[in-house]
């Protein structure tokens, strides 16, 4: 038997939403979507407002689901810099 079916250890954590389950209005941790302002390859950014620990307008990029991992190199200077998050 599994630890965590035994009741042992935290529970798993919370799947982040799928890019198809984000609209504006949405909430990502401390960032309420506003409204979409982009769409690409790699996802969909939205203008929103963050919340905690500083309120402030930001821009989100929603990245699709795949497109995390290192083994996507989509010729970007930021991906090769190391700067994609």
């Amino acid at each position: 038997m599994l630890a965590a079916e035994a009741g042992a250890g935290p529970p798993p954590p919370a799947a982040e939403p799928a890019i198809s389950d984000v609209s504006p209005g949405s909430r990502i941790g401390s960032y309420r979507l506003q409204q979409q302002i982009g769409e690409g390859g790699c996802g969909v950014v939205f203008m929103a407002e963050q919340e905690q620990p500083v309120r402030r307008r930001v821009a989100l990029k929603v990245i699709k689901l795949g497109m995390d991992t290192k083994q996507v190199d989509n010729g970007s200077p930021w991906a090769r810099h190391g700067k994609v998050a």
